[in-house]
């Protein structure tokens, strides 16, 4: 064990395929938290669709997430712009910051420019 890293598990249902906690235990769980930033995976963005999932389960967690904390960070690599899963759970200009790979696409740079959208 790291002696200064805490583990925290949100219980619920653990998704193999995800690692992932989800389920209504795992949502009271987070709801009992104050998050200051959140590093937030997708396998969907569009900036016609905003943040897309498409385990439908896995959806309400991810809302929740982004309801709590304070800042967002979108955590993508270039392969996932312009795709679209089947649930939303988040609209592109509700985040602070997108954190991208070297291949980024020049219409979401301008999209991310023109709503103050950081870019990592």
């Amino acid at each position: 064990m790291i002696p200064y890293i805490n583990l925290v598990m949100p219980g619920g249902v653990l998704r193999r395929t995800s690692y992932e906690f989800c389920g209504s235990h795992a949502e009271h769980f987070l709801a009992t938290l104050n998050v200051d930033k959140a590093f937030i995976g997708a396998s969907a963005a569009s900036i016609e669709k905003g943040i897309t999932h498409p385990v439908l389960e896995e959806v309400p967690l991810n809302r929740l997430m982004m309801d709590i904390a304070r800042e967002k960070y979108l955590v993508v690599d270039s392969s996932k712009f312009g795709l679209v899963a089947f649930g939303q759970f988040a609209r592109l200009e509700e985040f602070t910051g997108f954190i991208v790979d070297d291949d980024f696409p020049e219409e979401m740079r301008a999209y991310a420019e023109a709503h103050d959208i950081k870019i990592i």
